[in-house]
């Protein structure tokens, strides 16, 4: 079985466990991991002080709902950021957001998106930590995600640009999390993955 098969077959596994976790049970989840990253960000502040932008996914589907999250920053003037994805190009560019009416689910795949007239935000430098998204991550904080490549492709232009990598933080269910992620020479790990039960850094 080769990688890209391998990841296939662990991305419909790891998706069918996340969609088995009952409604109630996502979402009393889901708040308890927020509270324990909005805990982190209290605690690391300088990530996002002095204007630095959250970079963060609009949830989809059966995903952790992060919009905790999202408002904790906006009640604190934390600039939000959220991708607006090219599906040609396959990649994907930060857009200002202050508040959920600047959403909208017309995105590529039916996915909820910044509306076309929110601001792009063009100072890469100025994001503090992105929110990765993904169907399985493993406890040496590798990830699984959708297979389309967009975070790995727009992490890359860091290294094009020189510019320091923003910190990436991932929510996952326990469910999520299983022995070993397959590991390509251009995917990007995490720095901090939280779950219900755990904080790995």
């Amino acid at each position: 079985m080769t990688d890209m098969d391998r990841k296939r077959r662990l991305r419909r596994e790891a998706e069918a466990r996340r969609s088995g976790l009952a409604e109630s049970e996502r979402r009393l989840k889901s708040e308890r991991i927020c509270q324990e990253a909005i805990r982190y960000l209290t605690e690391e502040s300088s990530l996002l002080s002095e204007g630095r932008a959250l970079f963060t996914y609009l949830p989809f589907r059966t995903e952790l709902d992060v919009t905790p999250i999202i408002e904790w920053a906006w009640s604190r003037q934390i600039p939000v950021t959220a991708p607006r994805s090219n599906p040609v190009s396959k990649e994907m560019e930060p857009v200002m957001i202050s508040s959920m009416e600047e959403v909208e689910e017309n995105g590529p795949w039916g996915i909820r998106e910044p509306k076309p007239d929110c601001p792009v935000w063009t100072k890469l430098d100025r994001i503090g930590c992105i929110l990765m998204p993904g169907l399985a991550f493993d406890a040496c904080r590798r990830r699984l995600g959708y297979g389309g490549g967009f975070y790995d492709r727009f992490l890359s232009r860091y290294g094009r640009q020189g510019l320091m990598i923003p910190v990436r933080l991932a929510l996952a269910f326990d469910v999520q999390i299983i022995p070993e992620v397959p590991e390509e020479e251009h995917d990007y790990r995490v720095d901090v993955l939280i779950t219900e039960s755990a904080v790995i850094r």
